[in-house]
């Protein structure tokens, strides 16, 4: 910034050449000058919201393990939309592929991309899954963004970073669009059940109530409630319940083991 301060001294035309009506704040920010005030961010709207979740595999993911944590992040942005009430008219979604699968695929010869690290890997995938009618229904932005996956992504690849956006959200304020082909009464008991779990979890935990890929091989959620911001933090939620043998061993001989040695008014007791 010092050099671009320099330079505006003499020759700030140049600037201008090079960045356009940009230069201005870079030669204001060079020179430790703020022109944004409180009042002008407290007056920005933005044009648009939008609801998105991301996650960075450990490893490079099989296009089967991909596919069930791309299903598990589209299952929990449904029930955050749920959630905090909102709807929305299309989904976004990427896939960055593992520099590996170059390794896997040494004769693959489409298009390519260098990661961060300078590693060249195969273009990420991405597209947007158009829905028929606002809304937030698991099973309509399943079905559309299952649909969008399948059709984009080789399953041939390895799997590293997934994203999925909620374009557009807005306030569910309970009207919809008249659609002949859609079930209404299946869609109120779909958002009724969502809100229950939403309520059983804010309760006892995210992992109070888990669906069945969740406990899949490659499956993410579970780990992922456990932390917060991405790190093993420490969390609320209720861990899984122990192996049945754990339970059993528990039964039959810690329980009676310590029942015999704890004597209730004066404690645990050796004898």
């Amino acid at each position: 910034m010092g050099d671009i301060a320099t330079v505006s001294l003499t020759h700030e035309a140049t600037l201008y050449k090079l960045f356009g009506i940009n230069a201005e704040l870079l030669i204001d920010h060079a020179w430790g000058i703020e022109p944004t005030t409180m009042a002008d961010i407290k007056n920005y709207k933005p044009e648009g919201h939008s609801v998105s979740t991301g996650q960075v595999l450990p490893r490079g993911y099989k296009y089967e393990e991909g596919f069930l944590v791309f299903r598990e992040m589209a299952d929990l942005l449904c029930t955050d939309l749920v959630a905090k009430n909102l709807t929305t008219d299309s989904l976004t979604w990427w896939v960055v592929f593992d520099p590996q699968t170059m390794e896997v695929l040494p004769d693959y010869k489409g298009p390519l991309e260098v990661d961060f690290y300078g590693k060249i890997q195969p273009k990420s995938a991405h597209a947007t899954a158009r829905l028929r009618n606002r809304s937030n229904s698991k099973k309509a932005i399943m079905e559309a963004l299952c649909k969008s996956f399948t059709e984009r992504v080789d399953t041939r690849f390895l799997l590293r970073r997934l994203g999925i956006c909620a374009n557009n959200t807005e306030i569910d304020v309970g009207a919809v669009q008249i659609d002949m082909l859609a079930d209404y009464e299946s869609m109120e008991k779909e958002k009724a059940l969502q809100r229950a779990m939403i309520e059983v979890r804010k309760r006892y935990g995210m992992n109070a109530v888990v669906r069945g890929m969740n406990l899949e091989k490659g499956a993410t959620t579970i780990e992922r409630n456990q932390q917060i911001g991405g790190h093993r933090a420490g969390s609320t939620a209720l861990p899984l319940p122990p192996p049945t043998w754990i339970r059993d061993s528990l039964c039959q001989y810690i329980l009676p083991l310590f029942n015999h040695c704890y004597d209730p008014e004066r404690g645990l007791q050796k004898r």
